[in-house]
């Protein structure tokens, strides 16, 4: 999982959540400058305390808390999660040679841009090169 606890306030809760409030005082740890000099320790004390429990409880436990966190998705995961699909990130689209196949959608989204679940027939290379070249002349 990814833990966001990017001010001092936000690792203090962190601390708090993991039962090492110690660490929060700590002069190693008592600044985001610190900790950022001392990650290769802290990372090991944080790490060690995760193991208590799944990815979803710590979550759970760390959203109630308003500390920003999320799960690390393998491929899977990130293709089968619905946000991917409400955004139109995974697009059908079709090759004559290869047939029908599923591509990157556009990540970028604008309110006037018909986002369309299907693209065009791809084009081979150079197919629409003359109609390309004679927009920019």
């Amino acid at each position: 999982m990814i833990i966001a606890a990017g001010n001092d306030k936000l690792f203090k809760s962190l601390c708090e959540v993991l039962e090492i409030p110690n660490i929060a005082t700590d002069e190693m740890y008592k600044t985001n400058s610190l900790r950022s000099q001392n990650i290769d320790k802290l990372k090991l004390i944080i790490e060690d305390k995760l193991k208590h429990k799944n990815t979803d409880e710590w979550i759970k436990v760390m959203e109630n808390l308003k500390i920003p966190c999320g799960p690390i998705f393998n491929i899977k995961q990130a293709v089968e999660n619905p946000q991917i699909k409400e955004r139109n990130m995974i697009v059908k689209s079709f090759h004559k040679n290869i047939g029908e196949f599923k591509s990157a959608g556009n990540p970028i989204k604008m309110s006037t841009y018909k986002d369309e679940k299907t693209r065009g027939d791809i084009p081979d290379l150079d197919e629409h090169r003359d109609k390309i070249l004679k927009e920019f002349s």
